[in-house]
């Protein structure tokens, strides 16, 4: 399966909710209008994984082909169900991961969840009542809060209302007085990265083999150093003398090398003048010899900016 068949596939799906990075819905089984690439796929990764019945919604995501098996149990009864367990399959490279959300305090929860069924659903109409009620009590509105569990119980009570099976109701009691302060502007893009894997830029340079003695990683600090910490244990369990040391310095982490003399040299431009050499995916070159860099001695910065 290509790239292009995944996304011709996506946009074939009949239903579904659809944001910006992915299709959800619920595992349609063997529903023919469901294109076969997908449901033969989805068939046969919880065949070879052992993903069970348990794992009833979809999500194919659409930047990547990437599809993510979610359990929400009660998505029938409970007006909005919490997420219990994932795990997410790279199609790409096999490579899968299981997150376990059960014993977290604020765990994701769904919202308007007839769009999650076919339209044909016997529950679809009960779903749908459900959310005309939720829209027409602005508790839709914010859609940057109400995808947790915590914020959205805050919401409820700010307004006096809770459920009564599938049933917007009053609580009864005075609701509560929302925080009237301005909310404080966050700037993401100074924020640190949690990573679940090696970045990118890092991961083509190991797959290259281009981060080797004499040479030296340094990390920006714009994450939690995940990226160094992994390259520390390839060093640490390899018997390759041309591994990398690492150390840790301040707020930065980086990874120094053996020999600080060719380090420094590594340093010195080119005899042509040349000093760098840009590249993609925030990383620059710079090595001695500009025709072919990847041959010589090469300095390495991988910018890691959120």
């Amino acid at each position: 399966m290509t790239s292009a068949e995944y996304r011709q596939a996506l946009d074939a799906l009949p239903y579904g909710k659809r944001l910006p990075g992915a299709v959800y819905l619920i595992d349609p089984g063997d529903d023919p209008s469901i294109p076969p690439l997908l449901r033969i796929t989805v068939a046969e990764l919880r065949k070879r994984l052992g993903i069970g019945t348990a794992f009833n919604l979809l999500k194919f995501h659409t930047a990547s082909p990437k599809i993510s098996f979610l359990s929400y149990p009660d998505f029938e009864k409970d007006p909005h169900p919490a997420l219990a367990d994932a795990v997410i399959v790279d199609l790409v490279t096999g490579k899968s991961r299981r997150d376990d959300y059960r014993s977290r305090a604020n765990p994701p929860i769904l919202h308007r969840k007839e769009t999650f069924i076919p339209p044909d659903h016997p529950l679809h109409g009960k779903f749908a009542k459900l959310t005309k009620q939720e829209e027409a009590a602005g508790l839709l509105d914010d859609t940057s809060r109400i995808g947790f569990r915590l914020n959205w119980e805050r919401a409820l009570s700010e307004r006096g209302l809770c459920f009564k099976g599938h049933r917007l109701v009053e609580t009864g009691d005075k609701p509560l007085q929302a925080a009237t302060s301005p909310k404080k502007k966050i700037q993401r893009h100074k924020t640190a990265l949690v990573r679940r894997e090696i970045s990118k830029p890092v991961k083509t340079l190991l797959e290259l083999g281009q981060i080797r003695r004499n040479e030296s990683f340094f990390d920006y600090g714009c994450g939690y150093g995940g990226d160094v910490e992994a390259i520390g244990k390839c060093s640490s369990s390899s018997r390759n003398a041309s591994s990398p040391r690492i150390t840790r310095s301040g707020r930065r982490w980086h990874a120094s090398a053996r020999n600080s003399a060719n380090s420094a040299s590594a340093r010195k431009p080119s005899a042509t003048g040349r000093r760098r050499k840009s590249g993609s995916d925030g990383i620059a070159i710079c090595g001695d010899n500009h025709r072919n860099p990847g041959l010589d001695r090469i300095r390495l910065w991988i910018t890691m900016s959120a």
